[in-house]
């Protein structure tokens, strides 16, 4: 699983660990999931959440209430660090991804500069997201394009890499993913409630049963 969101997982099924998932979109949505998927992921490894933000963009309560009483992971498997360069994110990948199970990267674009051309730093980033790839599960929340348009952060190269491209919007009270990109499956579209990225799904299948329970306290 990579949201512990069971409709979710199962419209982005399948997902190979080597295949690179993107967000983007609605940034109030994609700020939630991102804490949603960090959590998730650290049930099954160490889980590094690389936000390349100097100020805001990670809400340390919401992701311990998330990991805690919504899917069950353990807080200590989370690691959470600031990108304040475009050089601190290059290096990531050849500093971090070996101890790590998981990568997730917010904002990998951010610290490109116009003036020095956005192809070229772009390149640069696209390939250091490709190399973390190669040796972890890599899920990047991106923003929409500054060019304008449809398409996410980071020009031609980027959506090329990117295996499994998805967007998300908001229609009325739901939280909507529209699949753009999918090697083994055609685009399509899922709603729902958006009280369920932050407040959990009563019937997640990874739900613990009360036998469980009962044995892990003996």
């Amino acid at each position: 699983m990579i949201t512990c969101i069971e409709l979710l997982d199962v419209f982005l099924q399948p997902l190979r660990r080597e295949w690179i998932l993107e967000f983007y979109g609605d940034r109030e949505i994609t700020q939630k999931l991102m804490h949603r998927v960090a959590a998730c992921l650290s049930r099954y490894g160490d889980t590094y959440l690389y936000i390349n933000q100097l100020f805001g963009g990670l809400n340390p309560y919401m992701l311990r209430r998330i990991a805690r009483t919504i899917v069950n992971a353990d807080l200590d498997r989370i690691y959470v660090s600031r990108g304040l360069r475009l050089e601190d994110f290059l290096k990531l990948s050849i500093r971090h991804c070996r101890d790590f199970d998981s990568v997730v990267v917010v904002d990998p674009y951010l610290h490109t500069d116009p003036a020095k051309g956005f192809l070229t730093e772009y390149t640069l980033v696209t390939s250091a997201i490709r190399r973390l790839s190669s040796r972890v599960r890599v899920v990047v929340f991106n923003r929409v394009s500054r060019a304008g348009g449809y398409m996410p952060e980071g020009g031609s190269f980027h959506h090329h890499t990117v295996h499994v491209i998805v967007r998300s919007y908001l229609r009325g009270r739901s939280s909507c993913f529209e699949l753009i990109k999918h090697p083994a499956k055609d685009r399509g579209e899922l709603c729902i409630d958006e009280k369920i990225i932050v407040e959990g799904d009563p019937i997640w299948v990874g739900q613990h049963q009360l036998l469980e329970w009962a044995l892990r306290r003996r």
